[in-house]
């Protein structure tokens, strides 16, 4: 296949729009604007041939000035949006006052592609292929449908608060236990993975900043550092969950030597290859909206940031942000097409109700740990089991199914699929085997077992077994 080339253009315009919207209504206003982000987000970006940054400045007011900036992640991370603001607005402010701005401060990416260059391949691979082996399995989430017709996104969100009370109490036992709120978290996470998918052993996504600390002015180099690794996290019933947030702990800090390794490489060296990871975890460690606000606080003639918000799409139909503080905030990002709402709102709440576990007992055993609710499990007692009935007590099932038979012998009994059967022949069709059971030495109160799917099969089973 040759080696790969970078081409770099002498020129390249960055898209650039600009529209007054001064002759507009305060709503037609608001309803433009929404309209220009949400075409701009169905646009994407054409990595051969568009430019990969756009900005769009629409005037609403004589001093207002409302920006749209979209980039491809390709680019950078989001820990380069506020130093770039700073640097524009330094820039601006220089050209303000006559001056010339200052010529590029922040250090060169190239030097960290010729780091990773130097880096043990071998190495890496080995640590990777290590991390995954005996993992044989699929960690699913609940409520997700087959994937999304002709890959559509709707996206949809749902966010856990989880207060100041729960927020402080994860704090202290991160402290107490010697691990970050992050590797709590993590572990959390991983146990309801398990008690989803009934093993216990689970895999999911995690992004790292991948910046490395040795590299000479990397907190300032712009371009695109982060990289998404398997968290995979193991227990038995009788694993203690702060034994099991120290070792996480411990896998992070070893796993972090070797963070920077290509995920489609990661993922080779699985069994379940690009099926491996199906949702990632971002710990925000940075809130870029408040310090995008800030670096546009300092002054600089008149100009000022105010509201930014900001999305992002990944290529996961499920993501998870957490956002730290004195309350921490957890963000359940979904596309809609492949995930219901009413699924996540049920997750969110399992996730909340395991974290007050541990945060009461971290010497809670994984067994122990429960992800239904207190509502949830009076719900499920009582009243889903609400279903007494009253009927002629002195009949039994049979009897009353045969009645029902002969009253109603054409209305349909029992349906799979595309398959049906009536009264007449569900009743017909047990009869036959029942006769045959009878043949082979069944007798009253026999055990009979039966080895079916779910199927039409097995509702004739069971009543064939009822009349024998």
């Amino acid at each position: 296949a040759g080696e790969p080339l970078q081409i770099i253009y002498r020129d390249k315009p960055v898209g650039f729009e600009y529209e007054e919207l001064l002759h507009l209504q305060s709503d037609e206003k608001q309803a433009y604007l929404d309209k220009k982000a949400e075409d701009d987000k169905l646009r994407g970006f054409d990595l051969e041939h568009d430019a990969l940054v756009r900005v769009t400045i629409l005037r609403t007011e004589e001093q207002s000035y409302h920006v749209l900036w979209s980039f491809q992640h390709i680019l950078m991370d989001g820990w380069c949006l506020p130093q770039l603001t700073q640097e524009l607005f330094e820039t601006y402010s220089a050209l303000a006052f006559g001056k010339q701005p200052a010529g590029d401060k922040g250090s060169d990416y190239g030097v960290y592609i010729e780091w990773l260059e130097k880096q043990d391949d071998q190495a890496a691979s080995g640590y990777w292929t290590a991390f995954l082996a005996g993992y044989e399995g699929q960690t699913v989430l609940p409520g997700q449908k087959e994937l999304a017709p002709n890959g559509r996104f709707t996206a949809d969100h749902v966010t856990a608060e989880l207060g100041k009370d729960l927020s402080e109490r994860m704090d202290q036992v991160a402290k107490q236990r010697l691990v970050t709120v992050n590797t709590l978290l993590q572990a959390a996470w991983g146990v309801m993975l398990q008690k989803y998918n009934g093993t216990n052993d689970a895999v999911f996504g995690s992004v790292v900043a991948g910046r490395p600390a040795e590299i000479p002015g990397i907190e300032s180099m712009i371009g695109l550092f982060i990289n998404t690794v398997p968290v995979r996290v193991t227990s038995e019933a009788d694993t203690v969950f702060a034994d099991l947030m120290a070792k996480l702990q411990e896998r992070a800090l070893e796993s972090g030597r070797y963070d920077y390794y290509p995920l489609y490489e990661i993922q080779a060296r699985s069994v379940q290859k690009q099926n491996l990871i199906n949702h990632i975890i971002a710990f925000e460690n940075y809130p870029v909206d408040e310090q995008m606000e800030q670096a546009g606080d300092q002054q600089h003639g008149d100009l000022t940031i105010a509201d930014v918000q900001m999305e992002e799409q990944t290529n996961y139909n499920f993501n998870v942000t957490v956002v730290p503080g004195v309350e921490i905030e957890i963000r359940f990002d979904f596309n809609a097409e492949v995930f219901d709402k009413d699924s996540i709102e049920r997750l969110k709440g399992h996730l909340v109700h395991l974290l007050e576990q541990v945060t009461d007992n971290p010497e809670i055993t994984v067994g122990e740990l429960e992800l239904v609710t207190e509502a949830e499990k009076a719900d499920l007692l009582g009243r889903f089991n609400d279903t007494t009935t009253e009927f002629p007590r002195e009949k039994t099932l049979v009897q009353l199914f045969e009645e029902q038979a002969e009253l109603y012998p054409d209305n349909v009994a029992a349906v799979m699929n595309e398959r049906q059967l009536t009264y007449r022949e569900l009743n017909e069709r047990s009869n036959r085997l029942a006769r045959k059971l009878r043949e082979t030495g069944v007798e009253a109160d026999q055990l009979v077992a039966i080895l079916a799917e779910r199927s039409l099969d097995m509702v004739v089973g069971i009543l064939a077994i009822l009349k024998a």
